[in-house]
């Protein structure tokens, strides 16, 4: 494990694409329900695969069921690589992370750590494209030997399905940037990449607060679906924090592990 020199802290933030309504035709479909007899409410739901159970049979319920269909999944789609975008991106190198959870754990006096990682998010001047590019370009700026490291961030690893990476990649190739070559290509390579730490590959269960909490650290300061409502500097500093968070915890698993030599 000598070639992996620098370990990276990331987190990344989504919010829906704006086209998605429009790729989806949400809105168009409900227009077009809303304006069906009710006899051909069920009849229209069934060709679209909306299932609405026989034992409903209020013309008001079957209209509401169809609808909240529609909009549940145009919502689900929202979280999905092919129906977000990247809004935010945060990354920290890892070091002393073991020396800063202990502090805080121990409530020494002034013991949270002052931020110096890099952090981007779109705004009127930045695209999500750029927020992309400049979060690569920082890692190229290591010059190789970069260990990835986060919650839930490699694909179809440990107990969960991994957000992150496969995320970020998607994103690449939907706008037509380079992947980096020493970064898993796959979902199946993200299960064995040296490249990528992922937390949930160590813990057995449970969200990243249930760890923070059992080791006795501060928790996140608001979830992820608050993201879209948040203006561009929230969505920093909420990134930054989550980064900082699972630093600290990268930083208490990694004295027993064999990537050590990163903090």
């Amino acid at each position: 494990m000598s070639d992996w020199k620098h370990g990276l802290v990331f987190d990344l933030e989504t919010i829906g694409h704006p086209d998605l309504d429009l790729r989806l035709r949400t809105e168009a479909k409900l227009m077009e329900l809303r304006a069906l007899h009710p006899d051909e409410v069920r009849g229209w739901a069934e060709m679209r695969d909306i299932t609405v159970p026989s034992n409903i049979k209020d013309e008001m319920k079957i209209l509401k069921r169809v609808e909240d269909a529609l909009i549940n999944a145009r919502d689900k789609a929202a979280l999905k690589p092919y129906g977000n975008q990247i809004c935010a991106i945060a990354v920290r190198e890892v070091r002393n992370g073991d020396k800063d959870a202990s502090a805080i754990i121990r409530g020494d006096e002034d013991s949270w750590p002052g931020w110096d990682g890099e952090v981007w998010a779109t705004d009127e001047e930045r695209t999500e494209r750029d927020v992309i590019i400049a979060f690569l370009s920082h890692l190229e700026s290591y010059g190789g030997g970069v260990v990835l490291m986060g919650f839930n961030i490699r694909g179809q690893g440990g107990w969960r399905k991994g957000f992150d990476i496969p995320v970020l990649r998607t994103r690449c190739i939907l706008l037509g940037i380079p992947w980096p070559e020493y970064l898993p290509q796959t979902i199946r390579e993200d299960k064995f990449s040296p490249a990528l730490f992922d937390l949930c590959d160590v813990f057995s269960e449970g969200s990243c607060d249930d760890w923070l909490a059992a080791a006795g650290l501060p928790l996140k300061s608001a979830s992820g679906a608050a993201v879209a409502s948040m203006t561009p500097d929230e969505r920093r500093e909420y990134v930054a924090n989550d980064v900082e968070l699972e630093r600290l915890l990268c930083g208490l698993v990694l004295p027993n592990h064999k990537l050590r030599g990163l903090l």
